[in-house]
């Protein structure tokens, strides 16, 4: 056995005994038993909480948007990709826009009605 390993066990074989005897004698656990399991409760519902408030706050599952209404949609996925520019800002300005996305030559743009 290695000198480190010994000083490990000479150190918790006490303590393991020591709370053996305590829960023996009070019919209850041991705090250093509880607390683990308490920990990882607490990060387990840390985790699902925000898993849950990101899908709530991303409206997730989402299954229609109005741009799949768009015919270019179809190709989207198999070989060219597709730009959504939602007009939710209040600076947003359609003519310059759309003015902006023709300079750059795309294959189209599509004015999508809500």
């Amino acid at each position: 056995m290695a000198p480190r390993s010994r000083g490990v066990l000479l150190l918790v074989l006490p303590l393991a005994l020591g709370a053996a005897r305590v829960q023996a004698a009070t019919h209850t656990l041991p705090i250093g038993t509880v607390l683990p399991v308490t920990f990882e409760t607490t990060v387990l519902g840390a985790a699902l909480s925000a898993f849950v408030g990101m899908w709530v706050r991303n409206k997730l599952p989402m299954p229609y948007h109005p741009v799949f209404n768009v015919p270019a949609f179809a190709r989207a996925s198999s070989d060219r990709f597709f730009l959504c520019i939602e007009a939710t800002d209040p600076r947003f300005d359609r003519h310059a826009t759309a003015t902006f996305l023709e300079s750059l030559h795309p294959v189209g743009v599509s004015e999508v009605v809500p």
